[in-house]
């Protein structure tokens, strides 16, 4: 069956949808979630569970849940009870929110994205192209924000209306920031869009070279909301023109550093030109030169960076409760500092012992669907993963339902769900 135009535009718009959860309507998560759900009901009831064990979600389920027993078991009690440590309950539904949400739209938005693609005979290079022009349509509405203020402004608009965020009414914030359409247009939507853009590049390297180019077109989007996911893009660029260099391809070498230098280019054009606001411009700036401190001196005292490193950010709980964690994280809780960095909120939650399980499962299973195979793009993509999810973290929590941390699981799974569909192909086996 020929793939048609219309199911590769629509399959686009969708994941455009999961990933980045524009906010069309209020609650439009919920939304996609109940529409993705109808459609499993109605077309796919029979393979649904089998696409959830093949495409590796079942195991994702399995260790949130078993996180989320555990927290409810052991740190929850343990910080009532004995330390009468016990923030607001708003807290506490905001990290149901992060890590239950999240895992409820894997569940249900991938494995109807999984079906469908699979439905209309798409591959694992069908199932990457759909993901950059995901992509690519939010870089779209990025450049569309930069060109024409009004657009800006209808985003913004219905941004405001049915996020609720107070930072749409930030008046630096929508002057320097804020080009796009998506539930968040700060560090997590930069990774997200990092992941998106480093995993184009590498395609563009070992396959088609012209997705070399969409992947500098879907980075502006990183460029002109995140440095941090900007940042991470840029070290995934020198990963592969390093990568190249020790693998003896002096043509691929070659591409990596043609590929690195069209990045610098691209951003130096854009940095020198008068379609971006000077206020955007300085922002950038600003937060490259905190980046230089910090190499330069070891500290960076300006500038979100020097933020990141201040001590206080840092701070850990002390005693058995490092080991166990307290339930709460520091993000938002009253009575504590408030810190962004993913690794102290995460331990804050998990403590030492749940961190431990929860990152070395996620490692475990990067390297689990992404080295089984002898292919060298997706091992490489396996690698990007990695990096960004465990680099990122420094930054913010990276879980929860954002555009982060939904195009890293999206890619896990369709690795392991096309992959494992070629490897039975080849034995005869009967598909779902």
């Amino acid at each position: 069956m020929k793939i048609s135009n219309k199911h590769t535009l629509y399959l686009s718009i969708y994941a455009f949808c999961v990933i980045f959860c524009p906010p069309i309507i209020p609650r439009f998560d919920i939304v996609l979630i109940g529409f993705s759900g109808m459609m499993i009901f109605f077309k796919y009831r029979s393979r649904f569970i089998s696409a959830v064990f093949k495409s590796g979600i079942a195991t994702w389920v399995k260790l949130m849940v078993g996180l989320a027993c555990y927290v409810a078991l052991i740190p929850l009690p343990l910080s009532a009870f004995f330390y009468n440590d016990v923030v607001q309950v708003g807290h506490y539904i905001s990290l149901v929110n992060r890590y239950g949400l999240m895992t409820i739209a894997v569940i249900v938005c991938g494995s109807y994205f999984f079906m469908e693609l699979q439905r209309n005979e798409y591959d694992f290079s069908g199932f990457l192209k759909v993901i950059f022009y995901a992509g690519a349509i939010e870089s779209t509405c990025c450049v569309l924000s930069l060109m024409f203020p009004r657009v800006k402004n209808l985003f913004v608009s219905l941004m405001l209306a049915n996020t609720g965020s107070e930072l749409y009414q930030n008046t630096w914030y929508i002057t320097v920031r804020a080009y796009g359409f998506s539930n968040t247009l700060v560090d997590l939507f930069g990774l997200g869009i990092s992941v998106i853009a480093s995993s184009c590049l590498l395609y563009g390297v070992f396959k088609e070279k012209k997705f070399i180019f969409l992947s500098i077109y879907i980075s502006i989007a990183t460029a002109l909301n995140s440095r941090t996911g900007l940042l991470i893009y840029l070290l995934c660029a020198c990963l592969v023109v390093i990568y190249m260099m020790f693998t003896g391809s002096l043509k691929k070498f070659l591409v990596g550093v043609m590929v690195l230098a069209l990045a610098v280019s691209g951003f130096n054009i854009l940095m020198n030109s008068n379609i971006l606001d000077e206020a955007t411009k300085g922002w950038i700036e600003a937060g490259f030169e905190s980046v230089y401190d910090l190499i330069e001196t070891g500290k960076a005292e300006s500038d979100s960076l020097g933020v990141l490193f201040q001590d206080s950010w840092w701070e850990l709980q002390k005693g058995i409760r490092l080991l166990f964690g307290t339930g709460h994280s520091r993000y938002g809780a009253n009575g504590y500092t408030h810190t962004d960095v993913g690794y102290v909120n995460e331990i804050w939650l998990f403590g030492v012992i749940g961190v431990c399980v929860l990152y070395i499962s996620i490692a475990f299973l990067i390297w689990k669907y992404s080295f089984k195979w002898k292919d060298r793009l997706v091992n490489c993509i396996g690698i990007i993963l990695f990096v960004e999810y465990f680099a990122f973290n420094v930054k913010a929590v990276a879980l929860g339902y954002n555009p982060g941390a939904m195009s890293i699981l999206l890619i896990l799974f369709g690795i392991k769900f096309f992959f494992e569909k070629k490897e039975k192909g080849r034995k005869g086996s009967v598909q779902i």
